[in-house]
């Protein structure tokens, strides 16, 4: 049996209640090889320490300054991400549907935005099953690359063996 692959989301925002609730919904997705763990963070800052743990997926609200009021914003947060990391999937929630801020937030480097609603939670967890699958795709073309060139690099030795006599 293979051992699960570890999938860390970051959810970063103000409201405790939706963040437990969005962070229970992902935790019972069942994945077959994957384990998913999901951390929330109320601010920004405090999600920026553990950018360094390699998280997978970011959920990052857009108003993040409700409870806590020098908090910085969504759009803060999410720039100080892409300076450290492009490569992290951001996505984020806000209540906002004005295309104005879904435009600088999509420009900031978010890749995806989603309106908070009823559907928000399968909305999120069918982002995050895009992005597991897109990882898992990813891994099995490279480990096909390692394949054929671990076979080519075999072929090439038989062929050497096989010429000198």
């Amino acid at each position: 049996m293979r051992k699960k692959e570890n999938f860390k989301i970051l959810i970063v925002d103000d409201d405790p209640q939706l963040c437990r609730m969005l962070s229970s919904y992902l935790g019972k997705v069942h994945y077959e090889d994957i384990n998913i763990e999901v951390k929330c963070f109320e601010t920004g800052e405090e999600c920026l320490t553990e950018l360094n743990s390699s998280p997978d997926v970011i959920v990052l609200d857009y108003y993040l300054n409700s409870e806590v009021p020098n908090a910085k914003s969504g759009l803060q947060i999410l720039k100080e991400i892409r300076a450290r990391n492009r490569a992290i999937p951001v996505f984020v929630l806000s209540s906002q549907s004005q295309m104005v801020i879904t435009a600088e937030m999509l420009k900031a480097g978010a890749n995806e935005y989603v309106v908070k609603d009823n559907a928000t939670s399968m909305r999120v967890a069918g982002l995050v099953q895009k992005t597991i699958n897109d990882k898992v795709h990813k891994r099995k073309v490279v480990s096909r690359w390692w394949l054929a060139a671990a076979l080519f690099i075999a072929a090439l030795l038989v062929m050497a063996v096989k010429s000198n006599t």
